[in-house]
């Protein structure tokens, strides 16, 4: 009995330590803001913009999202920003005249 549930375990799929580590943030976000880096030069890299994409479940390694502690930073350099309008506004001084036009249009 014990080597046959032995033997299921063996032909179940496993999960590498990244799908482990990494958090599925589920179906509640809709869209995504990457941020483009120029890494020719792995020294200097070089950024080139922000694109936008619609949120898809079977991208979860490469957004690479893990929560961390409640007052503390996210444990990964993906964050979540639920309120952009809010957000913008907060942060108002800091948005050149084209990023002031982008939180509108949500």
């Amino acid at each position: 009995m014990i080597e046959a549930v032995y033997q299921i375990s063996l032909t179940q799929k496993t999960k590498d330590f990244l799908e482990e580590f990494i958090e599925d943030i589920g179906n509640n976000y809709k869209h995504v803001f990457k941020i483009k880096l120029n890494i020719s030069n792995i020294d200097h890299p070089l950024y080139e913009g922000i694109d936008y994409e619609e949120f898809d479940p079977d991208k979860k390694l490469k957004y690479f999202y893990k929560k961390g502690s409640a007052n503390g930073p996210d444990k990964t350099p993906t964050s979540k920003i639920t309120k952009i309008l809010k957000y913008s506004q907060t942060n108002e001084d800091q948005l050149t005249k084209d990023n002031k036009k982008l939180p509108k249009s949500f």
